[in-house]
């Protein structure tokens, strides 16, 4: 939110992202940072928040040291809660048609969405043709600026303090009421239509045995250059090539490791062949110098019959 000029924008960071959740060492996907905090709150961590806080730590460097003050932390139960209260969502087009739990929509304009229909809708990445976390950022932000307009249309923007306490246990905040009252009121002059919408995506990639979000560096620097007016420095060792290689140094001892449990197995069977007995060899017949004689080189005439000295039987 830009007081100075009035501009609002919406800035996703995919959840799957390749990213450092600073203070932890190791390789994480962004989304981990809230359990890097301490986790939702709840009895195990004495309802701490400090997951939240490592959440906008880690928000802040996707966006180069930008400051991430402020959260308001909601689970799936707030947002359903909230479309109801404001009475659902009207005239909204769906792009796709799609099941959820036994639940069906199809596509198209729909004249009234609940709670349970916005929940389904903003959920949905499975079985549908536009699948995947990327496109259900779109499908979110579409849906969040709806609501943001329903509740504008509706003159429901002084109730959102009220709103908002009423979700108690679903929804956490580090903001005052007074806070929240501001950026109600400083709402009545957004005109929906022109809050910008963008992701700090990337590209999918099968790497360190898990599918990450490898993001576009240079398109990084360019989003915050164009939304904040700042200049950062892209991060070199979360390219693409740089993931890569680290995922190839540490997949390398393993590599190695097989490499030599195969070549000592060849090594076994090739020493058990050296050490089998030489076989005697059979001697090759050599073929004689003398040619066989033939039956008209015989130095015996066979006798004919009329040569026998046997006189013939008689009948």
């Amino acid at each position: 939110v830009n007081k100075a000029t009035g501009a609002v924008n919406m800035i996703s960071l995919p959840r799957d992202t390749y990213a450092q959740i600073p203070g932890v060492d190791g390789i994480y996907k962004l989304n981990a940072s809230i359990d890097c905090g301490g986790g939702w709150p709840d009895e195990s961590n004495g309802y701490s928040t400090s997951g939240f806080d490592k959440v906008c730590e880690a928000a802040s460097w996707m966006l180069g040291g930008i400051p991430v003050k402020y959260y308001y932390a909601v689970d799936m139960n707030a947002v359903k809660g909230l479309v109801d209260a404001i009475g659902g969502v009207q005239n909204f087009e769906i792009e796709m048609d799609f099941k959820i739990q036994g639940r069906s929509y199809t596509k198209g304009v729909q004249p009234h969405m609940d709670g349970q229909a916005v929940l389904d809708y903003l959920r949905v990445r499975k079985n549908i043709k536009e699948s995947g976390d990327l496109n259900r950022i779109n499908r979110q932000k579409r849906m969040l600026v709806a609501i943001f307009n329903k509740i504008k249309n509706e003159g429901l923007l002084v109730k959102i303090p009220s709103i908002i306490e009423a979700f108690d246990g679903n929804l956490y905040t580090n903001t005052t009421l007074a806070q929240t009252a501001a950026l109600a009121a400083y709402a009545y002059n957004v005109d929906p239509d022109s809050i910008g919408m963008y992701s700090m995506g990337g590209h999918y990639r099968n790497i360190f045995n898990w599918n990450f979000v490898l993001t576009d560096q240079q398109a990084r620097v360019k989003l915050i250059k164009d939304i904040y007016g700042v200049d950062v420095e892209p991060y070199k060792d979360y390219t693409s090539s740089a993931a890569q290689a680290r995922w190839e140094k540490m997949r390398a001892p393993v590599i190695k490791e097989r490499a030599q449990a195969a070549l000592a197995k060849v090594k076994a069977k090739l020493d058990a062949d050296a050490a089998l007995p030489t076989p005697t060899p059979v001697p090759t017949p050599v073929p004689s110098t003398e040619p066989a004689p033939s039956p008209s080189q015989s130095t015996e005439p066979a006798p004919s019959p009329s040569q026998s000295t046997e006189p013939a039987p008689s009948p």
